[in-house]
């Protein structure tokens, strides 16, 4: 979500537990107009507090976003119209993780982390398959950096 000299702020995408989100959902909507039904779902992005945080892909409701048609939503204002009106993609997400400055560089380095985009399609994908997803577009893109090769076949006997 945020690297920088001060260090990283990341979300987990793929936790969820499934809760009865109504007065959270209510608690955010006040002074909102309207309010629309709450998810099932709420994501726990990491262990530790920080701002409840709505990860979407509506632009005209993002105070951020990375530049592949995913945006983020924490702040009150933002996130009492989202839920007014929520896309229809969305994950609601409490909790984040943090790295020390460095540290995430550190670790890349050493190839502790595959690196992928964080795009729509693997996001909002079923938590069960997001993992898959991502390790899927983490190997293609190496496999283009080592041979050059735009596009593979997923079963080498179609080679």
């Amino acid at each position: 979500m945020e690297h920088g000299e001060l260090g990283t702020v990341g979300l987990v995408l793929n936790r969820s537990v499934a809760s009865d989100l109504r007065p959270l959902w209510n608690q955010l909507a006040q002074g909102a107009e309207s309010i629309s039904s709450p998810p099932d779902r709420i994501y726990l992005g990491g262990p530790l507090n920080g701002p409840m945080v709505v990860v979407h892909d509506d632009e005209t409701s993002a105070d951020g976003g990375n530049g592949l048609g995913l945006f983020f939503s924490a702040q009150t204002e933002t996130l009492r119209r989202l839920v007014a009106s929520p896309p229809v993609r969305f994950r609601l997400i409490a909790g984040c993780l943090q790295w020390q400055p460095g540290v995430v560089e550190e670790e890349i380095a050493v190839s502790k982390w595959l690196l992928a985009p964080a795009i729509p399609e693997i996001v909002f994908e079923d938590e069960r398959l997001m993992w898959g997803r991502a390790l899927q577009l983490a190997g293609s893109l190496q496999w283009h950096r080592i041979t050059g090769i735009e596009q593979f076949p997923i079963d080498p006997h179609f080679n």
